[in-house]
């Protein structure tokens, strides 16, 4: 049997990042694909150079930030500002949407306008989707912010706690947004420019490991069952005893490992709720004739929620999309079954919301996230804060995105995975 201090799963930026910040300490990384980097991968076809979805990468830390572009490499590195739209009234619009209603249709924005002007926030409620409308005005949230949400989530917001998007979703700010409306300008968001590596995301992970020790890491390995009590792991390898497990896999799937080995008070798998993403990558024979990086689609009658275009990103004389479509946690159908099955409707959304006119399809990389996006209910936020702390007290740590079951960017991931290296340093 291996021995080990620490045992980290997960191979993606918050594994990776615990493993880059533990100093003289023993530890083994297991990753269970071929490749690192989690969703922070990339595909490369006929020059066409797709993320495993978009990953637009703005940073807060400076440290991060510099930290990053070291990684990847200055003169790799492209600075944006944000163009995006939202596709409403057959038409595209400026996002965000409450700063640029001045963009509506009379109707709708006389609408919009006078429902924001007396809505009457209020914390009397738990549900995400009273949380919204008392906050925006009813108009404005069943033109966007309703049907757009729940095609994102596959779920009604009724499902959703209140505060289930934490800083990213936007706080009304009434007098900015009625500033707005003869201004002609947006204020600065927290995504308002970005960066992105010219060669694509896994460039930063290739980057990071450079500075981790190669024999530590072991890919094709996969966590099968932990035996808490001994701090034993089995893989499909091997078995191994660790001093302290990290984990960054999904929490419903770290659950179904130990579920057995829990409290009775600790036993509701039900509250693992969450969506799938299909990710269409598709490449074009002719440019882009649309000038945006990003694209959201409320509408219930395209199936897609958001696109994205790489090419406006790169300056590829090439259109080369990706295509997001929100598919249930419970869905059963595979990668296969569900690209089958949208191909088609997507091929007709995309003609009909003006992306494809005489485009012909060259190239095609489909992937399904899963999960993508959790379902962050008032019932799963206090038993996912229970379950943490339990196993926090067996010398488990769960961390990252899915492994917190929560929403956070990479640089909540990167700091997180910075703190718990200091204090699993200074418990030695």
């Amino acid at each position: 049997m291996d021995k080990i201090e620490v045992l980290i799963v997960g191979g993606g930026i918050s594994g990776l990042h615990v493993a880059l910040n533990l100093r003289n300490i023993a530890f083994t990384l297991l990753e269970s694909e071929e490749t690192l980097g989690g969703y922070c991968r990339t595909i490369r076809k006929n020059g066409f150079i797709w993320d495993y979805s978009g990953h637009f990468y703005h940073f807060k830390d400076s440290d991060i930030r510099q930290h990053f572009i070291d990684s990847v490499g200055s003169d790799n590195i492209i600075y944006q500002k944000k163009i995006a739209k939202v596709f409403i009234d057959n038409g595209y619009i400026d996002a965000p949407i409450q700063y640029n209603l001045r963009q509506l249709s009379p109707e709708l924005l006389s609408q919009c306008i006078h429902d924001l002007y007396f809505s009457a926030p209020t914390n009397s409620t738990n549900s995400f989707i009273d949380h919204i409308t008392s906050a925006y005005g009813k108009a404005l949230c069943e033109v966007f912010l309703i049907p757009y949400n729940e095609k994102l989530y596959s779920t009604s917001l009724d499902n959703l706690d209140k505060n289930a998007m934490g800083r990213f979703f936007p706080s009304v700010d009434k007098d900015q947004i009625f500033s707005t409306l003869n201004a002609g300008s947006s204020p600065s968001e927290y995504n308002s420019s970005f960066l992105y590596p010219s060669k694509g995301s896994d460039t930063y992970i290739n980057g990071i490991t450079q500075d981790i020790d190669k024999s530590q890491l072991s890919t094709q390995e996969t966590l099968l069952q932990i035996d808490i009590n001994r701090k034993v792991a089995i893989t499909s390898r091997r078995e191994i005893c660790f001093r302290r497990l990290v984990t960054t896999i999904p929490l419903n799937r770290l659950y179904s490992i130990i579920e057995r080995q829990l409290p009775s008070c600790l036993q509701h798998a039900s509250i693992f709720s969450y969506s799938k993403v299909l990710v269409l990558n598709l490449g074009f024979d002719l440019p882009n004739n649309n000038k945006f990086h990003w694209a959201y689609y409320p509408d219930k009658d395209i199936c897609f929620y958001r696109i994205g275009c790489y090419d406006q990103i790169l300056n590829q004389n090439r259109m080369s999309l990706y295509v997001e479509i929100s598919i249930p946690g419970d869905d059963t159908r595979n990668l296969t079954q569900l690209v089958d099955f949208f191909i088609p409707k997507v091929d007709a959304d995309l003609r009909k919301t003006g992306i494809l006119q005489d485009h012909q399809l060259t190239d095609f990389h489909p992937l399904l996230l899963d999960p993508a996006y959790v379902h962050i209910s008032t019932e799963s936020i206090s038993f996912v804060d229970e379950l943490r702390q339990h196993l926090e007290s067996e010398g488990i740590s769960t961390l990252g995105r899915y492994g917190r079951w929560t929403y956070c960017s990479i640089e909540d991931n990167i700091i997180e995975a910075k703190r718990l290296a200091a204090k699993i340093m200074k418990s030695y």
